[in-house]
């Protein structure tokens, strides 16, 4: 099979041109295009792939062929515990959070309103990146929690952080 590509990086186009006289298998892709940054991605990225013209067997495809939008998570660009969702929650709460450094000592605790840990959620280092967890509603011996406010602390390094959350039953 002979392959051929050009790149017009003014213009975000990527021609690529694939001929041979063998058939392919039905079960595989017809194509498979794997792109890959040229440079570390800090935050998150957002682009279209359009397919203008998709050719085989000089049957023009293009019809068939996928369009659609990349969506490229990067590293984080600074540390953050993001809202708890829902919040306020019943039965568990989804909590994340964002490291933008790796070998970072990670510690997440859960406290109620009398300043009292419930229970660590998480304790140990992380790499860069974005990470969710969730909270069940139970202290450390596995105990449901009466309702009520708790606080979330996520201390990450030098970086910390502190948020509510709502137990209704």
């Amino acid at each position: 099979m002979n392959f051929r590509f050009s790149v017009d990086e003014q213009a975000g186009i990527l021609k690529l041109a694939l001929a041979g006289t063998l058939s392919l298998p039905e079960n595989l892709p017809v194509y498979e295009v794997t792109l890959q940054a040229a440079t570390d991605i800090i935050g998150t990225v957002s682009t279209s792939v359009t397919i203008e013209r998709f050719l085989a067997h000089e049957d023009d495809l293009t019809s068939i062929a996928k369009s659609g939008e990349i969506l490229i998570q990067g590293t984080p660009e600074k540390f953050a515990l993001h809202p708890a969702y829902p919040n306020p929650f019943n039965m568990s709460v989804t909590l994340s959070f964002s490291i933008p450094e790796d070998n970072v000592y990670i510690r997440l605790d859960i406290f109620n309103v009398l300043g009292q840990k419930v229970t660590t959620l998480l304790n140990e280092t992380k790499t860069a990146g974005e990470y969710t967890l969730r909270w069940n509603g139970k202290d450390a011996a596995g105990n449901n929690m009466q309702s009520g406010l708790y606080f979330v602390r996520l201390e990450a390094g030098e970086y910390g952080e502190i948020q509510k959350v709502m137990l209704l039953k």
